[in-house]
């Protein structure tokens, strides 16, 4: 039982890291005109996303018992994992023109800025 417990705390972390990550990188990409609609689009998606699986694993469970319905939420997490470490190295590349996107985003503010006032 100790395993599974540490496994559960493992996963929770891991999960802690993967949204600290995330919305670290939104904060740093994201227009800054944009981040109050874009973090409320994520946060509406993640409540959506919660509670379509919290009913979908309810639903299932009474039919095929909770332990599977654990196992097949391991073994989506695993795969996860996975894709997430196949697909990291390339997301952790510079992008070719990020310093003339930020550059032409920054001039695209100063004229709105100008427009305003």
């Amino acid at each position: 039982m100790w395993v599974e417990v540490g496994l559960f705390i493992a996963v929770g972390i891991s999960g802690v890291g993967v949204l600290t990550g995330s919305q670290s990188r939104l904060q740093a990409d994201a227009p800054e005109a944009y981040l109050g609609r874009i973090f409320g689009i994520l946060g509406t998606a993640m409540g959506v996303f919660v509670l379509a699986g919290t009913l979908i694993a309810g639903t299932v469970s009474e039919t095929l018992g909770v332990i599977p319905v654990l196992n097949l939420q391991a073994a989506g997490k695993l795969l996860a994992g996975v894709l997430a470490l196949a697909l990291l190295p390339r997301m952790l590349r510079p992008r070719k023109n990020a310093d003339a996107e930020a550059e032409t985003l920054s001039q695209e503010q100063e004229q709105e800025l100008q427009v305003t006032q």
